[in-house]
């Protein structure tokens, strides 16, 4: 799967399931309560990561703001990944009140080829659920900083950070090039 964020192409392989987070319906009906959110939301190996892209590079005859101080960039990623987490959670609360939902999910944890039978979204937002519960999250900034503007010591603790000046060393099973 492709898409475009921020002057790039991001490809993720299928060995990914991958949603942009903040593009996506149910994030879009929370908007409106102030919450924020990630660019995208992916599972890769039973590991959920939640991934911002922030890209600095100046293109021909375009000026861009520089980016915030590092007290603000790390306020503001900091929000967009516990109201990522926070949106996550409430979709799935949103999913088991519905009977249907909650029988779907009953009779897939015992006949676990179940699971499959169910609507996309379901599948999706479960597994989101079921992995923040176990804690395997990763928290990833994208960032590409040509003019390294950005003082990536100062952003949160547990947040990983991949630089990239226009092309990055590939992540597994991430592919990212410039538009």
């Amino acid at each position: 799967m492709t898409f475009k964020e921020s002057r790039l192409l991001i490809t993720f392989d299928s060995s990914w399931s991958v949603l942009p987070f903040d593009r996506s319906a149910f994030f879009k009906t929370l908007t409106g309560q102030g919450l924020k959110g990630v660019d995208f939301i992916g599972i890769q190996d039973d590991h959920l990561f939640l991934i911002e892209v922030k890209n600095y590079t100046r293109a021909q005859n375009q000026n861009l703001p520089d980016p915030p101080t590092a007290d603000i960039f790390r306020e503001v990623l900091e929000e967009k990944y516990h109201d990522s987490l926070r949106i996550i959670r409430i979709i799935h609360a949103t999913f088991r009140r519905h009977m249907v939902f909650r029988w779907w999910q009953w009779v897939a944890s015992h006949i676990h080829f179940l699971f499959l039978c169910a609507p996309e979204a379901w599948i999706f937002w479960t597994r989101c659920a079921t992995i923040c519960e176990q804690g395997n999250i990763t928290f990833v900034l994208l960032l590409i900083d040509p003019d390294n503007r950005v003082d990536s010591h100062l952003l949160p603790a547990g947040l990983t950070v991949i630089r990239g000046t226009g092309t990055f060393a590939e992540c597994p099973g991430v592919q990212i090039v410039p538009e």
